[in-house]
Parts: C-alpha cells; sequence; structure tokens
C-alpha cells in the first residue's frame, strides 16, 4: 500500500508512463493476426499438397419434359399432340398446300427454310450434331435426342410380355406391337400394313421410285435410282456419315440420281 506523496515502482509494472492500455490489447491482436497469416516453417519445408483432378462426369440427356397424356393439343391431320397450342398452329402449316421452300435435288417441297435446309442434308450426308458419348453423328438434332437415351440405364417403362424397357411411353407403345400384330399404318397404294410410321415411309418411298422410273430407292432418305450399283454407293453416306471416294467420284458421270 502506498503511503501518500509516494510513486509507484515502474520496474516491476506491466504499465508504463504514457502508455494506453487499450491500445496495447490491439496491437496485441493485430500481431496475434500476422502470426496466424504467416506460414509455420515445418509448413513451408513440406511440399505443397496437390489436388488430383476429378474425372468428368459424361453428360446425361435430359428427360422429356412432358409426357404424350399431358399435351392436350392434336393436329386433326395426323394425330400428332403438342403442350402449346402455337406450336399446333406452328406444326399445322406442314400440311397447307403453300411449300415455296423446293429442294433442288427431289420434288420435296417445304414450309420454312429451316425445314428445307434439314432436309438437305439427306442428300449431302452433313452430319452437324455429334454424340458427346459415342462417335455416331446426326443431321437433325431430334435424331440426336433420341439416340442420347440409349446412354443412360434409365427406362422406367416395361414391356408385360418381354424383358425390353424403354425410356418413354410412346415407345413401349409402338413395342407393343411387334407382341399383338397391330399394324396401324397402311399403305394407301396397295394397302399393306406397318406397325411404325417409319416403316411405311420407307416402303412409300419404292411407289414413288417405281412410278419415277428409279426401281432402287433408299430407305433412309428420299433419294432414289435407277442401277443398284449407284444405291450401294449412296448407301455409305448412312452407314459412317462420310461421303466415299466413289460416290464422290461417280456424281461427275450418269449415275441416275434424281436432278
Amino acid at each position: 500500500m502506498l503511503e501518500r506523496g509516494e510513486q509507484p515502482c515502474m520496474s516491476n509494472s506491466k504499465i508504463s508512463v504514457g502508455t494506453n492500455p487499450l491500445s496495447s490489447s490491439v496491437a496485441d491482436s493485430q500481431a496475434l493476426k500476422e502470426n496466424a497469416k504467416s506460414p509455420s516453417p515445418a509448413a513451408l519445408s513440406s511440399p505443397p499438397a496437390t489436388e488430383s483432378p476429378k474425372p468428368a462426369r459424361p453428360r446425361r440427356p435430359r428427360p422429356p419434359a412432358v409426357l404424350p397424356s399431358e399435351r392436350p393439343y392434336q393436329c386433326k391431320d395426323c394425330g400428332k399432340r403438342f403442350v402449346y397450342r402455337s406450336k399446333l398452329a406452328t406444326h399445322q402449316w406442314t400440311h397447307c398446300a403453300e411449300r415455296p421452300y423446293k429442294c433442288p435435288d427431289c420434288p420435296k417441297s417445304f414450309s420454312y427454310p429451316s425445314k428445307l435446309a434439314a432436309h438437305r442434308r439427306t442428300h449431302t450426308g452433313e452430319r452437324p450434331y455429334p454424340c458427346t458419348l459415342c462417335p455416331k453423328r446426326f443431321g437433325h438434332r431430334s435424331k440426336l435426342a433420341a439416340h442420347q437415351w440409349i446412354h443412360t440405364p434409365e427406362r422406367p417403362y416395361k414391356c408385360a410380355d418381354c424383358p425390353k424397357s424403354f425410356c418413354y411411353p410412346s415407345k413401349l407403345a409402338a413395342h407393343r406391337r411387334t407382341h399383338t400384330g397391330q399394324r396401324p399404318y397402311p399403305c394407301n397404294r396397295c394397302g399393306k400394313s406397318f406397325c411404325y410410321p417409319s416403316k411405311l415411309a420407307a416402303h412409300q418411298q419404292i411407289h414413288a421410285a417405281a412410278a419415277a422410273g428409279r426401281p432402287y430407292p433408299c430407305m433412309r432418305c428420299s433419294k432414289s435410282f435407277r442401277q443398284l450399283r449407284n444405291l450401294t454407293l449412296h448407301q455409305r453416306v448412312h452407314e459412317d456419315g462420310e461421303v466415299g471416294d466413289d460416290l464422290s467420284q461417280s456424281k461427275g458421270h450418269s449415275n441416275g440420281e434424281r436432278p
């Protein structure tokens, strides 16, 4: 205890004259922060840890946005259904008689220039849409989207008569016709019926080619040929997406293709 008039001894005291205790504590906290930021000698001597790159996952195709049962707007001409009325109105132009965009390689004509450009790929063999999971390429974006489902294991629609399963209910319904024998797509020229509209379209090419004097039609596009050899050369376009040298050379001669 100090007597009156005595001064405290500063040798053992931690408080010095002219020093603010608050500023001293702030300086100590700043020093602790700087020490925490600076690496320790052991950390400097050890080599930096390298993160192993994660393998990229293959992109899975998106599932269909809506089911066919959720498409309330149906086309009266072909039965195709749509989610929106505007899409149905756009589609109905395909049944309109006005088709001002004509293909220079075959008699087909189209309502939109984009449809003509997509159709012309069947003649040129161009396939601008590659699959990112396999080497296949496609001429139409919709064909690529349909193909990508083979790379996903999700097939919730199972056939009751065989072990097959499908991604879409429409695919299951079409497959079921192979068990029931139903053939709802008849040919209007010979009466032959088919399970799938694609099979009917391929069959109708035979009648169109025969009427034009070209008895060898391609079953994958609208081309037809007078000679079987030229059809064989042409089919290489569909096999690997590349036009063969023999086919490109034969185009310079009279090969019987449609002008």
